[in-house]
């Protein structure tokens, strides 16, 4: 009975081997250096390069910037400021302790139409924003560093989530 055992034990480690060396043929075939693992590399290598040959962002000009910015402060805005990343963008607004939350979200409104109508790199916007170039992060803060209000603006989206 032990040696029924011990076939029992030896035929169970023998499958197991038998499974990791076709595991290993499978591996060496399948991921091994032969021809058939060029072939199926150069698509991925044609997707890099495409990604890597795509376009930077066009930047904003400081001009530009600097007219949005100005503009908001006619709108009473305390201060503001733009930063690029790529086709993201950044908007902050300081805007005064009176503010609420829905002078807010019209001023950050605002800001991003002036950012992109004077940059000159977005289309046309009308009653909704419509889709963009760039994605927008907008944040709305007291002087004091308190957050009023944060919005954000995907390139396909229409309009400004708060």
């Amino acid at each position: 009975m032990a040696d029924k055992q011990m076939s029992a034990k030896e035929t169970a480690q023998g499958i197991l081997g038998l499974f990791i060396i076709v595991g290993i043929a499978w591996i060496y075939f399948s991921w091994g250096g032969d021809d058939d693992e060029k072939e199926v590399n150069k698509p991925t290598a044609k997707v890099e390069q495409k990604v890597e040959a795509q376009p930077s962002a066009p930047k904003l000009s400081e001009q530009s910037i600097q007219l949005s910015i100005n503009t908001m402060k006619e709108y009473g805005v305390l201060d503001a400021a733009v930063t690029q990343e790529d086709y993201d963008l950044q908007l902050v607004l300081i805007v005064s302790d009176s503010a609420t939350e829905a002078d807010a979200r019209e001023l950050g409104d605002n800001f991003l139409r002036q950012v992109a109508t004077n940059s000159g790199l977005e289309g046309s916007m009308g009653k909704e924003i419509g889709p963009t170039r760039f994605a927008y992060t907008i944040g709305i803060y007291r002087k004091d560093e308190t957050q009023v209000l944060m919005g954000a603006k995907a390139p396909a989206s229409r309009n400004i989530r708060w």
